[in-house]
């Protein structure tokens, strides 16, 4: 009777601490990254920004999973000199944008074009709560000589929040 008389106490007090509130002042940061992608909605469910501190490189990398698929077979990785808020130009041959199938097979890699009106504008780069907002709008052309011209990805009107990672 002993036994029994302390198994239901621990299982009373194992549903008590169970039970218990968690903190309520507890915040739940959402990061996002968004845009309009050959004129269809696009966002990213996977995003993450590195800054390197001695050469203000920043890198914001994200994927995302592309109509028809389980796996975020889309990654968009966009590098620019940033130290401050305002409006840059990415670095052209370090911003791509990549398909692949299950995550290890790339099946096309886009280039950015040099078109003037692929911007990148940065509007908040808190570096105490280490995050990043802003907005771009960027054009990629299929890298292989052999694509059509016309395989092209556009995107409109994109804004992103990101935490920071410095390195």
């Amino acid at each position: 009777m002993k036994l029994l008389t302390i198994a239901a106490l621990l299982i009373t007090s194992l549903f008590i601490a169970s039970c218990q509130k968690t903190d309520q002042n507890e915040v739940t940061i959402n990061y996002y990254m968004k845009a309009t992608k050959n004129d269809k909605a696009w966002a990213a469910l996977n995003l993450t920004s590195l800054k390197k501190t001695n050469n203000d490189t920043l890198t914001i990398k994200a994927q995302a999973i592309p109509e028809g698929s389980a796996l975020p077979d889309e990654t968009l990785i966009i590098t620019l000199v940033a130290n401050n808020e305002g409006q840059y130009q990415p670095i052209r041959n370090k911003t791509a944008y990549i398909t692949t199938v299950g995550l290890d097979v790339v099946t096309n890699t886009y280039v950015l074009t040099t078109e003037s009106t692929n911007t990148i504008t940065i509007t908040d780069l808190d570096e105490e709560d280490k995050t990043l907002k802003g907005s771009f709008n960027l054009k990629f052309k299929n890298a292989n000589p052999k694509a059509p011209a016309t395989d092209v990805i556009t995107f409109k009107s994109g804004d992103f929040f990101s935490n920071i990672l410095y390195q």
